[in-house]
């Protein structure tokens, strides 16, 4: 036996190559397996499999072949491209790209990491197709929808008389900046009346009832103003006589919002029986319920020069609202104060003017 002849033969052998899967078969799971260890929470895993099923599976190439049915190891930057650039030219949001560039991204990774994927992650450079940053023209022209100051006596007027049951859940969004998942999730302990703070800690998911922790995953502390506790304070004495007549159980006793029948909240139930109705009653035109939250911020970091509210630090804006960076929350100033704004800077005359802003 010729022994070199056979290492030859035997290194010649090319062993097969993977046979990768269909794009549409294995990101699902792969968002299963994130959720599973705990790197994906609450709506995170809902919103991406949404996207991606609405955006990316079915969108058809040019070839005809929807680019669920590619192999993964053949998916390109151009494919996802097209993808992005065609949510571009519909005007729908970044956020919405974002959601599908993020779970593709983290999945290519993974491949690369775990499972030998010796090809390229073609989410890298995806930059050319994302929505590029506003100007500032387009962020005036694209604020968030809030309530105006002027609105405020109206909307909680109208609440407390067609809504009285819910007025302190609209105020807690309204004048403590939580999210409605974060309202309903909130419980009697996380109130301290005496510190006149709140604590907000977790969140509930509408689509799965589940109780979790916040979007971000960090506690955060917000300023409960005294009217918002009178209206707690009510509600609890409120809620203990229909706990003793209904005969709930302490762990229903501990949450701060339940409906009549001893649920947490429902978002569809409240905002067609509600929210819907409330605005309409009080004569307010149509905002979603999350400009409670914008209401909040954009009350908070203005002010309000005529009615003597000084505006907070924007630093303890953002940490009141759980925002990732000063950036975010600046976003939430808006052209109606503009001018009010402008007067801040009367006092500088005084650094020309010398000793004690006297003329020199």
């Amino acid at each position: 036996m010729n022994v070199v002849d056979a290492l030859r033969t035997a290194c010649a052998v090319v062993p097969p190559l993977p046979t990768w899967p269909r794009l549409r078969d294995d990101v699902p799971p792969f968002i299963d397996y994130q959720v599973s260890v705990g790197e994906w929470t609450g709506e995170i895993p809902i919103s991406y499999r949404r996207a991606l099923t609405a955006h990316v599976f079915d969108f058809l190439l040019a070839d005809g072949r929807a680019l669920g049915d590619v192999r993964v190891d053949a998916v390109t930057p151009a494919m996802l491209g097209q993808v992005l650039d065609t949510i571009r030219r519909s005007r729908k949001s970044l956020a919405l790209q974002e959601r599908i560039r993020s779970p593709l991204r983290a999945y290519y990774r993974h491949l690369i990491k775990r499972q030998s994927f010796t090809g390229r992650n073609p989410t890298e450079d995806l930059s050319d197709y994302m929505v590029r940053g506003l100007s500032k023209r387009a962020r005036q022209r694209s604020s968030y929808p809030f309530f105006e100051q002027s609105e405020g006596a109206t909307l909680f007027r109208a609440c407390e008389s067609a809504f009285p049951r819910w007025l302190p859940f609209v105020g807690v969004c309204t004048l403590a900046g939580l999210r409605w998942g974060e309202a309903a999730a909130l419980q009697w302990g996380d109130i301290d009346v005496t510190e006149r703070e709140i604590r907000v800690q977790r969140s509930l998911c509408d689509e799965t009832r589940e109780v979790k922790a916040v979007k971000d995953k960090e506690d955060r502390w917000v300023p409960l103003s005294p009217q918002l506790a009178r209206w707690l304070e009510a509600h609890r004495a409120n809620l203990a006589l229909e706990a003793g007549v209904k005969g709930w159980s302490p762990e229903q006793r501990g949450w701060v919002f339940l409906r009549e029948n001893g649920e947490l909240p429902r978002y569809p139930s409240f905002l067609e029986h509600v929210w819907q109705r409330l605005l309409k009653g009080a004569g307010l035109r149509y905002r979603k319920f999350h400009s409670t939250r914008h209401t909040f911020v954009t009350w908070a970091a203005e002010g309000c020069e005529a009615l003597g509210i000084a505006p907070a630090p924007i630093l303890a804006v953002r940490d009141w609202a759980g925002h990732s960076s000063v950036q975010e929350t600046e976003r939430y100033f808006h052209r109606v104060n503009r001018r009010a704004h402008a007067r801040h800077v009367d006092g500088l005359d005084r650094y020309v003017q010398g000793d004690g802003g006297a003329s020199a």
